[in-house]
């Protein structure tokens, strides 16, 4: 026995487990690509072994802990992230077992209290004709393995027996002749899905749209169309007026009500709000039901198929459903008592209701495409006397009772809403905990003084390569923003004189937001928005935005809208990474938006369910309405409403608000503004148009001035937003911070070097950074008038001024500090700029709008840059090995050696920032869409990253996997994890991340090369290395 438990808590064993639960997860997200979500949970995540692989990693980590004696106190760090995993995966368990997920549906002046719930049961209900028994159980089937069902049903001092005859995934009924058939007619209507084939039998009724249609059953209902059989033929007798077309000459024909008419093929019928078309009418027929296509796309019912079995007697019942979906219910007799039953979502009453006041659904002007939708609610809890007004929307959830509503959907006559409801108060809460102290015990893990990274740090200052290796990491992080611009020739002398700009950048306008603001500021926001740039063509954003109001027909046609997914260009056939405002419509249509369907599509799916490639079909969408908004003139809200109580400012397609002695002003200054405009690019004389400029500042000082910001403050505005101070100091803050901390490193490892004069410059200069950057925040909050930590940008940068001050507090403990904390500001002010090239001009507001997002980003892409520096540093050390003579070996070895632990905290570091990065993205999850955990290929592929780099940190502890040749080789071909989590999943597999979409893009030829070359040096170091090692031990 304490063999067997050896083996269990032993290293080699968890090393296993890590690396079978890495490839079973990630064969998973292919599983799901190729046969949809339901099929992988099926096969892999929902199924029993893999909760049993869980509990086995649960069980190995938590007799470690004693194993390894993680208990002592110089081991304290080290037990708190491992412990916390544990309450994870118990969290986890919670979720999984009594967490509840579901969707409400509510209509405008409706109150609900029910909601469909996301997993499907199999329901049952007895009726003796006294009383009604109900049972439930959770099931969802495997149609990859007959996992069978046995239910013993107890009432009334009675019992039957149910079991499962026959599981039919995607099912769909094909007709087949039978001599001892029934009549049958096959009939074709559009349904949700597009056409839909519809069997009406002899004997049953069958509800097709919004009518029923009623073959001989016996009973005749006044409300539905019948159909009857004779010598003759197939009639029907409709209680409403019905017509037909022919499908020869489409000549229509109106048929009276109540009057026998033929029910005849190559006729489209219409009955009400229902057309038909007949397929075939069968004299003899039965149907069968049949699988449909295993695929990701499939939009048909299961069926499932089931024997009841009661006094000896059975009766089969045949009934529709699925995961997410409300089962079709169906009912046998047998021996006076009513078996009905049903598979699908089930119904679950919550203890309050909500009831929807209103549903807003804004769109674009003139434009189809919603911005943003949200529900007007009123929560009526009646056991604490409680009526209160909310409003959900995105990223504003309601929390109540333990149940959290977000919204998720709308119906399609935009009179309802739907609303994801999550129920896991204390899964969430235990998991958080589980979160909470990973993070803490990581990071407390830093500075321990026994923890294994202040180990290496202690071996580290004895090296000689440490310069080196930092210099690389500065190249690297350097490089992960190095983005290289994209301009199209154009000389900007020949174009909107730059002074004319600045002046037009001056002038006031109200944003979509209700802020009173200088035009230069808007501008600034729109370009970024479209193109992803500060600049555009080498214009400044005042000549852009100026050129894109004055002269609308030629910018249509400039290529200036960014695009990413390939797919989307293709579809609208670009080559770039830019396209025009024209590249949108479809001539050959009649002027039509090509984007129309794939935006209601996108806008349709619930937030957790949109695809990266929905996803950048919003982004782009908005870009498009925006520049269509700057177009028309929407924008261009600059003229004050005199007396208007409400000191509203409006735009030009609001002239008649004003006064007739303004409403002349306002409606042609700005066409003649513009036309100035042509004339000065033309002419070069801008006179004409300063002076138009004159009247329109004129008239908002005379109407507007109650809210207009004074002079000081806008130049001060305008000077902030061209300065762009924290844009500039991430690199200048990189820098400093990078050579500072080799200078220090150097002189740590050699004290004849000395360095201070430069360190004191250094120093110097962060400190003119960081009163740079207290001015930046400074202006700033006076700019905006509230502190600037309100939302994710301005936290970014207040984190990075925060983290600055740190290290200026302990300058004369330690400089190494201060360089460090000026590397991590400059991450931090990294980020901070990829949230500022994303402003948020409309108002929408998306999921993606969230300070948890941002600190998710943040950490993540931290910690691609150690990964990757850790992949290098591996292939050199293999390379080294190659390089190794007798001559050379011991000077080699040393370095090796020296540059693989300091490799050993790069990937520490790393591993311990993509770890808190993944679940701070989980945490981001359940705050928008109340799941912090679904299982996406992203977040999926994320977690197999973070496996596969605890396995390559514990190697040390692994017999045969000790040696620094593993090691190394481990470090570099382990970032193919990454590569696959931030390349492959975007382009190879179909998720709520990936971009994928059609057939996956083919791989660039070079990677194959890059491989080849990888493995090549690896066979050839590991050659080396074992002959060595055999020479060794033989001497």
């Amino acid at each position: 026995m304490r063999k067997f438990f050896d083996f269990l808590f032993s290293m080699q064993f968890a090393g296993t487990l890590m690396l079978v639960f890495a490839g079973v997860i990630g064969a998973a997200t292919f599983v799901e690509n190729d046969l949809g979500t339901l099929a992988a949970r099926i096969i892999v995540y929902d199924s029993h072994w893999f909760e049993g692989l869980l509990l086995l990693l649960s069980i190995s980590m938590f007799g470690s802990i004693f194993k390894y004696k993680l208990y002592q106190r110089k081991k304290h760090t080290v037990l708190i992230f491992h412990i916390s995993f544990i309450i994870i995966l118990i969290g986890s368990a919670i979720t999984r077992y009594i967490g509840e997920e579901g969707n409400m549906r509510i209509r405008e002046g409706e109150a609900s209290n029910q909601i469909i719930s996301q997993q499907s049961y199999i329901q049952v209900s007895v009726n003796n004709g006294v009383n009604r028994y109900n049972y439930s159980d959770k099931k969802l089937f495997n149609p990859y393995k007959n996992s069978g069902y046995d239910k013993t049903l107890h009432f009334n001092n009675e019992s039957s027996h149910i079991s499962l005859v026959r599981f039919v995934p995607n099912a769909a009924e094909t007709i087949v002749e039978d001599p001892t058939g029934k009549p049958i007619i096959s009939v074709v209507t559009m349904g949700r899905n597009g056409q839909e084939a519809r069997f009406i039998r002899k004997g049953e009724s069958v509800l097709i749209g919004t009518v029923y249609f009623s073959f001989e059953t016996g009973n005749i209902n006044p409300t539905h169309v019948q159909i009857v059989q004779n010598a003759d033929g197939y009639f029907f007798i409709s209680p409403f007026e019905a017509s037909y077309t022919e499908m020869t000459n489409q000549s229509k024909i109106v048929l009276e009500a109540n009057t026998m008419q033929p029910f005849e093929p190559m006729k489209l019928y219409s009955f009400g709000g229902t057309s038909l078309v007949i397929q075939k009418i069968y004299d003899r027929a039965s149907t069968r039901l049949v699988a449909g296509p295993a695929s990701k796309d499939a939009n048909y019912n299961d069926a499932v198929i089931f024997n009841i079995s009661y006094h000896d007697k059975n009766e089969q019942v045949t009934v529709f459903g699925g995961q997410g979906a409300m089962g079709e219910a169906n009912s046998v007799k047998i021996d006076g008592i009513e078996f009905t039953m049903s598979y699908g979502s089930k119904i679950i009453n919550v203890p309050f209701s909500l009831y929807l006041r209103d549903f807003q659904l804004d769109r674009y002007p003139g434009s189809m495409s919603p911005s943003s939708f949200a529900s007007e609610v009123t929560l009526i809890d009646k056991r604490n006397n409680i009526e209160e007004p909310r409003r959900i929307f995105m990223n504003n959830v309601l929390n109540y009772d333990g149940y959290r509503f977000f919204q998720s959907s709308y119906d399609q006559d935009e009179k309802g809403t739907i609303l994801s409801v999550n129920h896991d108060r204390w899964g969430t809460f235990v998991t958080y905990i589980g979160y909470f102290i990973m993070a803490l015990g990581m990071i407390l893990n830093f500075f321990h003084k026994d923890s294994r990274f202040r180990h290496l740090m202690r071996l580290s200052a004895n090296t000689k390569n440490t310069g080196i290796v930092l210099l690389l990491i500065t190249v690297g992080i350097l490089n992960t923003n190095n983005v290289q611009a994209q301009y199209l020739n154009i000389d900007p002398t020949n174009y909107i004189d730059a002074s004319h700009a600045k002046d037009f950048g001056q002038l006031m306008v109200l944003d979509q937001k209700g802020r009173i603001e200088p035009i230069n500021t808007l501008s600034s926001e729109i370009v970024r928005k479209v193109t992803k740039k500060g600049t555009f063509m080498g214009l400044s954003s005042d000549q852009v935005f100026l050129g894109m109001l004055a002269d609308p027909g030629s910018w249509q046609s400039v290529p200036m809208i960014k695009v990413s997914d390939s797919e989307l260009k293709r579809m609208l056939g670009v080559r770039g990474s830019l396209a025009s405002f024209n590249d949108f419509i479809d001539y050959n249509k009649g002027g039509s938006y090509k984007l129309s369907g794939y935006v209601d599509a996108a806008y349709k799916k619930k937030p957790a369910g949109r695809t990266g490639f929905d996803k950048e079909i919003i982004k782009v969408d908005e870009r498009v309405n925006i520049c269509y908004m700057v177009y028309s003139g929407d924008f261009m809200n600059i003229f004050p409403l005199k007396d208007d109580k409400n000191n509203g400012w409006y735009a030009v397609g609001d002239s008649l608000k004003f006064a007739p002695e303004d409403r002349a002003f306002v409606k042609n200054v700005l066409p003649m503004y513009y036309g100035a405009i042509l004339k000065g690019i033309q002419s070069g004389n801008w006179n004409e148009a300063s002076q138009s400029l004159t009247y329109i500042k004129t008239f908002q000082e005379k109407f507007g001035s109650q809210i207009l910001p004074s002079k000081t403050k806008t130049n001060i505005e305008v000077t902030y937003n061209n300065l762009n101070i924290f844009k500039r100091l991430f690199p200048f803050y990189s820098l400093v911070g990078f050579i500072m901390l080799i200078l220090l490193f150097a002189g740590v490892m050699n004290p004849k070097y000395k360095f201070e004069k430069i360190i004191k410059i250094g120093i110097i200069l962060i400190i003119i950074g960081f009163a740079f950057q207290t001015i930046g925040l400074g202006v700033r909050w006076y700019i905006s008038g509230h502190a600037p930590w309100s939302n994710g940008y301005e936290s970014m940068i207040y984190i990075a001024w925060a983290t600055v001050l740190s290290g200026l507090l302990f300058i004369k403990k330690s400089k190494i500090t201060v360089a460090t904390t000026a590397i991590l500001a400059s991450l931090t002010l990294m980020v901070a700029n990829m949230s500022w090239m994303d402003p948020e001009i409309t108002n929408l507001v998306p999921v993606l709008k969230s300070y948890w997002l941002v600190i998710h980003v943040a950490v993540i892409t931290a910690s691609y840059s150690f990964l990757a520096i850790g992949a290098l540093l591996g292939f050199l050390n293999l390379v080294m090995m190659i390089l190794k003579n007798p001559r050379n070996k011991d000077r080699i070895n040393a370095t090796i050696k020296e540059l693989t632990n300091i490799n050993e905290m790069n990937l520490i570091i790393g591993g311990f920032l993509l770890t808190i990065g993944t679940f701070l993205g989980a945490v981001w999850a359940n705050e928008s869409w109340g799941r912090y955990w679904g299982w996406d290929p992203k977040e999926t592929w994320a977690l197999v990253t973070v496996v596969v780099y605890a396995f390559i940190v514990h190697m040390r502890l692994t017999p045969g996997l000790k040696g620094t040749y593993a090691f190394n080789f481990g470090a570099l071909i382990s970032f193919s994890s990454v590569l696959m989590t931030y390349f492959g999943v975007n382009y190879y597999l179909s998720g709520m991340h990936s971009y994928a979409k059609g057939d996956p893009v083919p791989v660039p030829v070079f990677v194959y090369y890059t491989v080849a070359v990888i493995f090549a040096v690896s066979i050839w170091a590991y050659v080396k290395e074992n002959k060595q090692n055999i020479k060794i031990k033989s001497e």
